[in-house]
């Protein structure tokens, strides 16, 4: 099984189990399992029950990184936009050589309401997995 926090993508193939395990249990355990690789352009995977794919499409000779989640609970969609919102805002940090001025739990907190705003109350009626952090 291939764990999260191995960042070796050549153990990555479709069919190897994941397991995405949290530091510090703020986040229940979820395992998943690869779907499809194409390096270095597409990654998608299961993700507990949602499936996750991390494509990067070229853009006037560089690429815009899209991800796509798809989920069968609409009441969820406002804390994972959140989430991953989040995410690739640290992403970006990272890539720039820069150290975030925010934690995840902050950046969360501080983009959720826009998301519940977008979406509409039908896609905010399950919130947080526990306080993210801030």
């Amino acid at each position: 099984m291939v764990s999260a926090s191995d960042r070796r993508c050549d153990l990555l193939s479709p069919g190897a189990a994941l397991r995405f395990e949290y530091p510090g249990g703020g986040f229940p355990t979820l395992d998943g399992r690869v779907r499809a690789v194409e390096p270095p352009a597409l990654l998608e995977l299961r993700w507990g029950t949602d499936t996750i794919r991390f494509d990067l499409v070229p853009c006037d000779g560089n690429c815009v990184l899209r991800l796509t989640e798809t989920f069968d609970e609409l009441g969820k969609a406002a804390r994972d936009g959140a989430g991953w919102h989040a995410c690739l805002d640290l992403l970006e940090s990272s890539l720039d050589g820069a150290s975030p001025s925010f934690t995840v739990g902050e950046r969360w907190h501080d983009v959720h309401g826009g998301y519940v705003e977008a979406f509409g109350p039908e896609a905010s009626a399950i919130g947080p997995l526990g306080d993210p952090p801030r």
